[in-house]
């Protein structure tokens, strides 16, 4: 069997049986920059399938939590329920839906990104996505750096940063045993 190892991303539009065309739109082009953001890091291009689900498949260095904050704070995203797996993909062609293998973690942090107002969503994308410091947040969003600092309280953010860092590291840490791992199995 050719496979190679990738990050496989799954993003399941919660509520789409009840009205599937809703998210529709937002996926198609949420699909569009993902693929862009990630470049090189994609095995394939992002997609979706039925309307209701998003599809990616990553190299296994990449950083598939960023796909998951950005979706999760977004503004005009529907709620979506994510899944991160790491592991073999048979090697082929075409974007992530089409594509199969054995690798096709539970949603950690939705609990945390469901809570937060539509300030606070935009604070933790600034501080958690691109990496500003609180000063750097109030400056962007003309506030006050106390505005700031009550927003990091009650929209837990350093909880967020540090669950996203710590789940990074984990998942890192278990792709590179599971590649090596495999590298074993391939030796012997």
């Amino acid at each position: 069997m050719n496979d190679e190892r990738g990050i496989v991303l799954f993003g399941d539009v919660v509520g789409s049986r009840r009205d599937p065309t809703t998210a529709a739109e937002w996926l198609r082009d949420f699909t569009h920059r993902l693929t862009e953001l990630y470049g090189d890091d994609a095995l394939a291009p992002f997609g979706f399938t039925q309307g209701d689900e998003l599809q990616g498949l990553l190299r296994t260095g990449a950083d598939p939590l960023r796909a998951v904050l950005l979706g999760a704070l977004d503004d005009e995203a529907p709620k979506l329920r994510w899944v991160i797996v790491a592991g073999p993909i048979a090697a082929g062609m075409g974007p992530a839906p089409e594509r199969s293998g054995p690798a096709f973690l539970a949603p950690v942090l939705g609990e945390l990104l469901d809570e937060l107002t539509i300030r606070q969503r935009t604070v933790v994308r600034l501080a958690v996505v691109d990496q500003l410091r609180q000063s750097e947040v109030a400056q962007r969003l003309n506030v006050s750096r106390a505005t700031i600092s009550v927003a990091f309280g009650r929209g837990r953010v350093r909880s967020i940063a540090a669950l996203v860092h710590a789940i990074g590291l984990i998942f890192r840490d278990g792709v590179a045993r599971s590649d090596a791992a495999a590298a074993d199995e391939a030796g012997e």
